[in-house]
């Protein structure tokens, strides 16, 4: 529903304060790590979702609306009304060192793409007694740990 996504965005930006963040669970940009864990969202999807929101909403107060996304030295000097966010969570069922890569790939395109995000959460999972990931997040995370490392 990229068009009903677009006027919401658009009414959300017209009304709040510049620097806010829409959080994007992306979580993994793997395919197999989505599949095994009934992750909702593609890399594709979330890209496509990045870019509307920085059509939309990264534009600055005091900047053209119709350019956005506005950055450079032409850009207003104020934070851009709304930008994405990017959830990655590293120990899922399923992650391989070319999870790794995934996700770096991903990051890459958008900014490639010059496009904007406000920020990007790079955590591990946690895994707590009784939940799906208590019988392999904990050991995931653990043999990825040095990786985890270096890519973060």
């Amino acid at each position: 529903w990229p068009e009903k996504a677009r006027e919401g965005i658009r009414i959300i930006a017209e009304h709040n304060t510049p620097g806010d963040t829409a959080a994007f669970g992306l979580e993994s940009a793997d395919p197999n790590v989505m599949s095994d864990n009934n992750l909702n969202v593609t890399a594709d999807q979330c890209f496509e979702a990045v870019k509307i929101v920085n059509e939309v909403a990264g534009w600055r107060p005091g900047g053209d609306r119709d350019t956005a996304p506005n950055f450079g030295d032409d850009a207003a000097r104020r934070l851009p009304k709304l930008l994405p966010g990017i959830n990655l969570v590293h120990g899922l069922k399923g992650e391989t060192r070319e999870t790794f890569e995934h996700n770096k790939r991903f990051l890459q395109r958008v900014y490639d793409e010059g496009l904007m995000l406000r920020r990007v959460n790079i955590r591990q999972v946690m895994a707590f007694e009784g939940t799906d990931m208590a019988d392999t997040g904990a050991d995931i995370a653990k043999d990825h740990k040095q990786l985890f490392k270096q890519y973060k």
